[in-house]
């Protein structure tokens, strides 16, 4: 049910070129975030700053071997996933040459329900797997939590947060749900490096 509303996300290449082209002549880091073989040849033919794997694709062996051989960074997503795969997909990844890979945590609903955060799973994969962690964030924009829970999280030691961003929640687009304006998104950055220097 949801094939149409994807179909009509989609961009064509050449709008990914110049997206990606742009951004990164503007001193921008590019992450990709890609599903199956085809996408990430295609990407890595743009030479990003590395790659994300969505937490669907942890088992996806082919996958995490290509991105890996790209020798740049990967972001790989954790959320739902259990500890024998995330540590069969850290072998992966080193062992085909990725020189950095973060784990990102969080689990995307529409929104995310705040007693699916499970922050303390940060610390635990932090000290099971010794590499940096990162919080996906995903709870409702409009929710009192959106303007504490990525500072817990940093606390908690994310060295990483993934936060959406919108033009206009007020449009209801397809991913508004935990995105915020660009206002808000400006507020955030500035309290994330806050809470940042609170640590020491």
């Amino acid at each position: 049910t949801k094939y149409s509303v994807f179909k009509n996300l989609e961009m064509p290449w050449e709008s990914w070129e110049t997206l990606i082209t742009t951004s990164k002549a503007h001193g921008m880091d590019v992450f990709c975030d890609v599903f199956g073989l085809e996408s990430a040849e295609k990407m890595m033919a743009l030479e990003p700053t590395g790659f994300k794997i969505h937490a669907s694709d942890v088992p996806n062996t082919p996958l995490l071997e290509y991105v890996g051989a790209g020798g740049m960074p990967v972001f790989l997503s954790s959320g739902g996933v259990n500890w024998v795969e995330v540590a069969e997909a850290l072998d992966t990844l080193r062992a085909a040459g990725a020189p950095l890979v973060v784990l990102i945590n969080g689990i995307q609903r529409y929104p995310t329900d705040l007693n699916d955060s499970d922050l303390l799973r940060l610390t635990a994969l932090a000290e099971r797997f010794d590499v940096p962690i990162g919080y996906a964030d995903h709870v409702d924009g409009d929710a009192p939590a959106a303007g504490w829970l990525p500072y817990m999280a940093v606390a908690a030691g994310a060295r990483l947060i993934e936060k959406h961003i919108t033009l206009d929640r007020s449009m209801k687009g397809t991913d508004y749900y935990s995105s915020l304006n660009p206002d808000e998104f400006s507020r955030f950055v500035e309290s994330a490096r806050e809470a940042e220097r609170a640590l020491g």
